[in-house]
């Protein structure tokens, strides 16, 4: 399956699962989905780049984004050496149920 197929089949399914409160955060969750790798998941657009596409503030992605945390969607995943983390999220909604 090529990479579009299955980028399109993530957003797809993350918005047939999602108990999202707001078309914002609909919109902050299928930018993780396309955003997933294939087999594990994982997702790390920066919140700047959610922030102008979605057309919020860093702040309100964060507030969102920890929303779909809170619900199991998003789950965090820490990388990277302490104090130099980058913060990964895997889109935990796309998971085989």
């Amino acid at each position: 399956m090529s990479r579009n197929n299955y980028t399109g089949k993530h957003v797809d399914t993350a918005l047939d699962r999602t108990q999202a409160d707001t078309p914002t955060e609909r919109f902050i969750l299928s930018i993780y989905a396309r955003h997933a790798g294939k087999d594990d998941l994982l997702a790390w657009p920066g919140q700047n780049t959610i922030a102008r596409r979605v057309g919020v503030s860093e702040r309100q992605v964060s507030k969102l984004v920890g929303r779909l945390v809170k619900r199991g969607e998003l789950e965090l995943v820490r990388r990277g050496k302490e104090g130099k983390s980058t913060n990964v999220f895997r889109v935990a909604i796309l998971a085989d149920k």
